[in-house]
């Protein structure tokens, strides 16, 4: 395991080749260089210090881990011979112009703002470094063209006042190498996009010294964004052995974090996985998701009860669709039922043998019907580019991912696809008028899943008739008694509210038949309640 120190010292060749890469293409500093970090009236060195010491200190401190990314194309000359690549070897690339039109990818949470600062402590002092919330660009409208990238930096520089000062470093910035991150162009709407992709590609055009670094969520609509990128990279999720040194950060205390751990078993969040050669977790699979899930077992222990399977994965979800909708202003129950709308657009369109989804099922999920709220409300645009932004969201979120060799999406894993189909069976219900649990008999196959089963019987219908829910398994799979009980014993909730959970189940399966394995269903979950 590597220490604090073994990071600080990884980190120290990078800023060391990245130098001399740097010096050894261009004989120096460039001008450019010289007139942000030396002149007196430019901002530019007080806070290029102030990075270069706040990714040495986070490092130092165990704050920052060094990212690895997945490498999808690379200029051929120079390609790396693994399908990663460090962040040191990505950095010694930018500061000797190795890289020239770049998009890095990555979904919410796994740290894209994190790695560009930190690129920037290493290079700002080598070469110019220069960040661009392409919000700003789309907020000139009409205006949003090369001409105006180039004074948000003369801006942020803090040369645009002197007029002196603006020339030279409009000058200079025609000759001199230099690195743009240009970050959320998802957030920009359908209206003003096109021309806020046009004026980055015109402004890489003319600065050709210029290293243009898109950051971005994964494109849904168009290819980068529109952005042609010859290096294209992704942030991929956490490695295991990352998701548990950050576990260990958020929870100092070990008798804490061992609590912690043991929950987030008990609940299936330490299912493993891998993307390519890399362990990963895929429900802890982001720095958000981690904090998410301390945060929630945090909260849940200081009630008598823990909660359901259901909502443990609720609040997952949840969190990293109300991400993504951040700009919709909407509250975790809305990012919920986007995902509702979809599943029942799909099903009415396809069933459920082929839970696929493009933007057309996104674009008639968005209709009133499917729904209880207005998902477009506040977007710019016609009603079409209203859709069309919020389908992007919502495919870009952590819920879906691109299904091999075509436009279409589907569930990212196994329990996000089991839970969402327990909530339209218990919409179903609902939509019957609450009152008829035999509605779940329509949809035997659905039961037969133990996983959905698990997530069910911790929704409210699921939990109102979680002793009609006990006859028909009882009914339909006699065989599969052990592990449908364990199954039902893993979604309810657990302390005191499992025990009257269970007494009023008892009560609702009085009378059904079969008997015996009713009761002994129900004598096992009584089993199971602690004081």
């Amino acid at each position: 395991m590597h220490t604090r120190l073994d990071r600080y010292k990884f980190a120290q060749p990078v800023i060391l080749a990245c130098t001399a890469a740097l010096l050894a293409g261009c004989g120096g500093p460039s001008a450019l260089t010289k007139l942000l970090t030396t002149h007196e009236k430019v901002a530019y060195g007080a806070t290029c210090r102030q990075a270069n010491q706040q990714q040495t200190d986070a490092l130092m401190n165990g704050d920052y881990i060094p990212a690895r990314l997945f490498v999808h194309t690379w200029p051929k000359g120079t390609a790396p011979t693994d399908l990663f690549v460090s962040e040191a070897r990505v950095a010694a690339a930018l500061a000797g112009g190795e890289i020239k039109r770049v998009s890095v990818t990555a979904r919410g949470g796994l740290g894209k703002t994190s790695l560009a600062e930190s690129l920037r402590g290493q290079l700002c002092g080598t070469v110019p470094v220069f960040f661009l919330n392409l919000m700003e660009l789309s907020a000139k409208g009409d205006q949003a063209n090369e001409a105006a990238i180039g004074e948000l930096l003369a801006k942020h520089a803090g040369v645009a006042a002197d007029p002196a000062l603006l020339a030279e470093f409009a000058a200079e910035l025609l000759h001199a190498p230099f690195v743009l991150f240009a970050d959320s162009i998802e957030e920009t709407d359908m209206v003003a996009r096109p021309l806020v992709s046009k004026a980055l590609q015109a402004f890489g055009a003319r600065y050709m010294q210029a290293t243009v670094v898109l950051l971005a969520r994964p494109p849904v609509l168009d290819e980068d964004y529109g952005f042609v990128a010859e290096t294209k990279l992704e942030i991929p999720p956490l490695e295991c052995k990352v998701t548990d040194e950050f576990l260990a950060k958020q929870l100092k205390n070990e008798d804490e974090r061992e609590e912690v751990r043991a929950l987030l078993k008990r609940y299936g969040m330490y299912e493993q996985t891998r993307f390519g050669v890399q362990c990963v977790l895929p429900y802890l699979s982001t720095y958000r998701d981690v904090k998410t899930m301390v945060e929630f077992f945090r909260k849940a222990k200081q009630g008598d009860v823990l909660t359901s399977y259901s909502a443990v994965f609720e609040a997952l979800i949840a969190q990293r669709l109300k991400k993504e909708f951040d700009n919709l202003r909407w509250t975790a129950g809305d990012a919920l039922d986007m995902g509702d709308r979809l599943l029942r657009a799909a099903m009415a369109t396809a069933g459920q043998a082929n839970l696929r989804f493009d933007l057309a099922v996104c674009d008639k999920a968005i209709d009133p019907r499917w729904g209880v709220s207005s998902v477009d409300a506040g977007v710019a645009g016609s009603a079409a580019e209203r859709k069309r932004h919020v389908c992007e969201k919502t495919f870009q979120s952590a819920m879906f991912q691109r299904a091999e060799g075509s436009g279409t999406y589907v569930y990212a894993d196994r329990s996000t696809q089991e839970l969402f189909l327990a909530r339209w069976l218990n919409g179903e219900i609902a939509r019957s008028g609450g009152q008829e649990c035999s509605t779940m008999d329509k949809s035997p196959d659905l039961l037969a899943n133990l996983g959905v089963l698990r997530f069910f019987v911790g929704q409210p219908f699921g939990q109102r008739c979680l002793g009609y829910t006990i006859a028909h398994k009882c009914a339909k799979a006699p065989e599969g008694v052990v592990e449908f009980t364990a199954a039902i014993e893993q979604g309810i909730a657990t302390g005191k509210a499992r025990a009257q959970i269970v007494q009023e189940a008892r009560a609702a399966a009085s009378g059904l038949q079969p008997k015996a394995c009713i009761d002994q269903v129900l004598g096992d979950l009584d089993r199971t309640i602690s004081d």
